[in-house]
This record gives structure tokens, C-alpha cells and sequence, in this order.
């Protein structure tokens, strides 16, 4: 679906393997878009929580290559440090009372500031397009309504959003 995103995953024992690959999952994870399933294992009861972004809204708030995050777990600190300080004690602090951390990570991501340029208007308004048309658009359709070539489409999109506008 396209959706990156954040888990605080509060107890051990939880774990994912994709592609033979196994994450243990603790603490703040990031994880990007997957284009497949993969095997969640638990060891231990536990719970977590998370928010899903929309597709440009990681890259807006960290200034990543979402790219490098697709099929994958990432611990947060060692992607982003500081956004991580912000958010994990909010996760952390709340995490028996769910509205209250919500509203909390609501009032933070709405006051954090977000790189908007011509790139990223450009790929939202793509975005939108291919929603609004249910994914029943070519690129060459898309081109005509933007002001990037193919090359730059692609390669803006599948940075902002990890992966390219064919496959979203």
C-alpha cells in the first residue's frame, strides 16, 4: 500500500525473517513499504503500536531515501537520532493509554516542520492522480500533467515514496 511507518514495539520476544533475513523487533522500528509477505514470529505474548504515514510523509520529515527502507525493519535511532529522541518518549510514556499518545504523536508531527519543495508538491499531486484515476493511469498520462520527464518522475517518486509510480 505504500506505507511507511513507525512501531514501538513495548515486550521482547517478536520477531520478523524476510528473505531468510531476521529482525529482532524492539523499541521504536521503522519499517518501509513491503511488496511481499514475510513471517512474523513471536516468541512471547506482547503488544505494540504504530502509525502508517502517507506515502511522501517520511521522507517530508526526515529528508531520507525511502528507497533504502522497502521490505525492511530499521531501528529508528540509528536512522534518524534526533525525530527518534522526540517520539519514543511519547510512545514510551503513553503506552497504556493509547488516545492520549495519539494526540500526543498528533500534536508533535503537526508541529515538526516538513521539506515541502517543488519536488515533493510535484509527487503528491502525482500521487493523487493515480488515486483519484484507481491506479488506471500510465506514466506518459502522468507526464503530461507534471513538470518533470520520465527519468525525474521516476526517480524523484521512488525516492519520496520507495518505490516507483508502476508499482505503486
Amino acid at each position: 500500500l505504500s506505507f511507511s511507518g513507525l512501531t514501538c514495539v513495548y515486550t521482547d520476544g517478536q520477531k520478523i525473517t524476510y528473505n531468510k533475513e531476521e529482525t529482532i523487533l524492539k523499541n521504536l522500528m521503522l519499517h518501509g513499504q513491503f511488496n511481499r509477505s514475510y513471517r512474523f514470529s513471536i516468541t512471547e505474548p506482547g503488544f505494540a503500536c504504530g502509525i502508517s504515514f502517507k506515502p511522501t510523509t517520511l521522507h517530508k520529515l526526515t529528508d531520507l531515501d525511502v528507497s533504502k527502507f522497502s521490505d525492511k525493519y530499521y531501528i529508528f535511532n540509528e536512522i534518524s537520532n534526533v525525530l527518534s529522541n522526540k517520539l519514543e518518549p511519547i510512545f514510551k510514556k503513553h503506552k497504556n493509554d493509547f488516545p492520549t499518545l495519539f494526540n500526543h504523536l498528533e500534536k508533535l508531527l503537526l508541529e515538526l516542520p516538513l521539506i515541502e519543495n517543488k519536488n515533493t508538491i510535484a509527487i503528491d499531486n502525482v500521487i493523487d492522480i493515480i488515486n483519484l484515476k484507481e491506479g488506471m493511469i500510465s506514466v506518459n498520462e502522468l507526464l503530461e500533467k507534471i513538470p518533470f520527464g520520465q527519468k525525474t518522475l521516476e526517480t524523484q517518486f521512488k525516492k519520496m515514496v520507495g518505490l516507483t509510480p508502476c508499482k505503486f
